[in-house]
């Protein structure tokens, strides 16, 4: 990475910002792992019998909603939680890394989300405790992390001038939450998920720029005039001395003796514009572990079967990415968080049962199928035939079996109260057919 991982994190920034494939990736990759609302919190603490403990839950859930309002969970009081999943998740897929600090202040918690760029790529030096320090990252003898060497001021700012370029602060790897996506043992940075295949959009880019300046080069050139005698021509002479005419439609003209006409056709684009994009967008696609018809948004020619067949595994890159930000991220962050609320004492539990508070389950989102009725059809034969628990289709769904059973017997209370009833009627009996015969 050394003297290269800079150039191609501004590489794939520019592809970001000017780039519509790129675009249409970091959109689609926001909507399926993380969707809507985020990841979200469902708290699983458990009594001695194990039977749920119902207040704790509660009360956590509660409280962890209202620390993840915008204005309460990020330093600059701009994000909400949903917002820092979504900033984490973009950085990452952009630099390849990024960097959150825990800053704990009164015995609250607040992030604050550090660009890759502060953490110096041209740090390499071994420190005076005797740790090598790798692009900035301190570390001990097993390569563990230690300590983040990060710059007072981000090296793109030209306009603040607080402290002197190149200044560092020494920050303890306890307080940091770096992410990157590793691909070797004992990597210390993290690569733009667009290295493998930016090269390709830029010359894509270029190519399509160049097929859209000859069409509209061809559109706008209909053809030339050309004279075997410079007499003879009663039409205009613009101020370059060329021989004009107009045009529209319908018009039949008579040329004057000794001007010819040729046409001029730049045939762009070309036939094969359309088949030569998709084939170089199916190798980007493949390059970031996405399906050509979500990178392309392009659904023609497909069926159930053959959009369904690359949802599947396309969907195993986003449940993977989500399992990623839930163990790297939301399950860090939630610790640090309970810890400083039961230490104040704000959620009415005692700390010395922190073992037994800590047991959280994340969740991202799911997703609905094409023919959904299908997909229902079939988990109600699973659950029926018990072959797969209530839970595990709410959950598929992205529902919690607690949330939706307790809301359920809410509105049928209500029902109840007000004299009407959820149970869906009874369709009429299916037809028989009546078969002819001679007996």
């Amino acid at each position: 990475m050394r003297g290269h991982l800079l150039a191609i994190r501004t590489r794939a920034r520019d592809l970001e910002r000017n780039n519509e494939w790129v675009r249409g990736f970091l959109r689609a990759l926001e909507n399926n792992v993380l969707g809507e609302n985020g990841i979200s919190l469902q708290m699983r603490v458990q009594e001695t019998g194990g039977r749920f403990d119902e207040v704790a839950n509660d009360r956590i859930e509660l409280a962890f909603h209202q620390w993840g309002r915008p204005g309460r969970c990020d330093v600059t009081g701009r994000y909400s939680w949903c917002d820092v999943q979504r900033l984490v998740l973009r950085c990452m897929a952009r630099d390849g890394e990024v960097l959150v600090r825990k800053i704990r202040s009164g015995g609250v918690l607040a992030l604050q989300i550090i660009e890759a760029d502060l953490l110096d790529a041209e740090d390499n030096r071994r420190a005076e405790n005797g740790n090598d320090i790798r692009f900035g990252v301190e570390l001990d003898a097993y390569r563990r992390p230690v300590a983040y060497h990060l710059l007072n001021r981000h090296p793109g700012d030209t306009m603040w001038t607080g402290s002197a370029p190149g200044l560092r602060t020494r920050i303890p790897a306890g307080d940091i939450i770096h992410l990157f996506r590793t691909e070797r043992p004992e990597q210390t940075r993290g690569l733009p998920w667009l290295v493998a295949s930016m090269q390709r959009l830029k010359m894509l880019d270029g190519y399509a720029e160049a097929e859209v300046m000859a069409a509209r080069t061809g559109a706008a050139k209909m053809g030339f005039f050309t004279k075997s005698t410079p007499e003879g021509w009663t039409g205009e002479i613009d101020g370059d001395g060329n021989l004009a005419m107009d045009a529209s439609p319908g018009t039949i003209e008579e040329l004057p003796p000794g001007v010819d006409f040729k046409a001029w056709d730049t045939n762009h684009p070309n036939s094969g514009y359309g088949d030569f994009v998709k084939s170089c967008l199916r190798g980007v696609a493949t390059s970031l572990g996405i399906s050509y018809n979500t990178l392309a948004s392009d659904l023609e020619g497909v069926n159930y079967s053959s959009i369904r067949a690359g949802l599947l595994e396309e969907r195993e890159v986003w449940r993977g990415l989500q399992r990623f930000m839930i163990e790297h991220f939301c399950v860090p962050v939630f610790e640090e968080w309970l810890t400083l609320e039961l230490l104040s004492g704000r959620l009415g539990l005692p700390y010395e049962k922190m073992w037994k508070f800590n047991a959280p389950e994340f969740r991202g989102r799911r997703w609905a199928w094409v023919d959904p009725k299908k997909d229902m059809e079939a988990a109600i034969m699973a659950v029926g035939n018990r072959m797969k628990p209530l839970r595990d289709v709410i959950a598929e769904n992205g529902g919690d079996i607690f949330d939706v059973l307790r809301t359920t017997k809410a509105d049928e209370e209500l029902a109840a109260s007000l004299g009407l009833s959820l149970t869906p009627p009874q369709g009429p009996a299916p037809l028989k057919a009546e078969i002819d015969s001679d007996e």
